[in-house]
């Protein structure tokens, strides 16, 4: 989303113009940098070696030394808001999905703008995702060939912290799928080679409509999505409620369902009645408010 001195404007203002209507905790690029120093000073402190250093941060020279590399998911400027983005130093790699990658080149500020590739095949090793980031670490996308403009998309961060390159090593997982995907389109991830484990899930619970097509898929489809992938988390996303004008503000319909409620329909609609058809205990889920945040344990921890 946008900072709070950014607007989402798609298309035309007359048409949608959209801002918070909570003052965001983090209100700035400056802000999130200041966030992640504390992170990473904490992570030094135990002596983790992945973290930075005071003195690696200085050594940067630019002004958010604490931020790697910015990954963006779609092209609508809730997501990719250039008025945000351009606060970033401009040697900050960012990885796009293509239709926001070709957006950003043409602010002709980012020097690195690279492309996020599509899981292509379960054989795919997760290290080649991404041949410009470490090997430990890759970002692949999913999409659905029947989705027009891949609104309902996902995309994967995977990673290894402690990885050798002399043999082929699980990876853990963080799916990102704002608007949701469907289940069977993130089908391949079971399959994978070497193996990929779910860890979190973000996704939102909002079902959000505009003239009957459906933009937000929901908490019904997160549930789906939560026991196809196993996810040991599930973490909503993009239910804020914003400031909204234009056309588009007549135009949309929000159905707003808790986790509960979403577990209740599922068991109805699909005719059962005992708990374990959609065992809420099997992960940890949490919505969480500006600011708040919430520390990842890794499976079998």
């Amino acid at each position: 989303m946008a900072t709070r001195a950014g607007v989402q404007i798609d298309y035309f203002p007359w048409f949608s113009r959209q801002r918070h209507a909570i003052r965001p905790v983090v209100e700035s690029i400056k802000d999130l940098n200041k966030c992640l120093a504390d992170i990473e000073n904490v992570i030094q402190q135990r002596s983790s070696p992945s973290g930075h250093s005071q003195s690696d941060a200085i050594e940067k020279g630019n002004s958010n030394p604490y931020i790697d590399a910015v990954l963006i998911s779609h092209e609508f400027t809730d997501h990719c808001n250039e008025q945000t983005l351009r606060e970033l130093d401009a040697t900050t790699p960012i990885f796009a999905t293509k239709a926001a990658a070709a957006v950003i080149r043409r602010w002709h500020h980012f020097p690195v703008v690279q492309d996020i590739s599509e899981f292509a095949r379960p054989a795919c090793d997760w290290t080649e995702f991404s041949p410009s980031l470490p090997k430990w670490l890759g970002i692949v996308r999913f999409v659905s060939s029947l989705d027009i403009g891949h609104l309902h998309s996902a995309v994967m961060i995977c990673y290894n912290l402690q990885y050798d390159s002399q043999e082929k090593q699980p990876a853990e997982a963080i799916i990102y799928t704002p608007h949701g995907i469907r289940a069977d389109s993130l089908s391949q991830i079971s399959q994978a080679m070497p193996i990929i484990r779910p860890l979190a899930l973000i996704h939102g619970l909002h079902e959000v409509f505009v003239c009957g097509q459906q933009l937000n898929l929901g908490a019904l489809n997160g549930l789906e999505v939560q026991r196809s992938t196993g996810a040991k988390y599930w973490i909503a996303t993009h239910d804020e409620v914003k400031q909204g004008k234009g056309l588009i503000s007549y135009l949309l319909a929000r159905n707003e369902l808790t986790l509960d409620e979403a577990t209740s329909k599922a068991r109805s609609r699909d005719n059962v009645t005992v708990d374990s058809a959609y065992d809420l205990s099997n992960f940890q889920f949490a919505e969480l408010q500006s600011g708040e945040s919430i520390c990842l344990k890794r499976s079998g921890d």
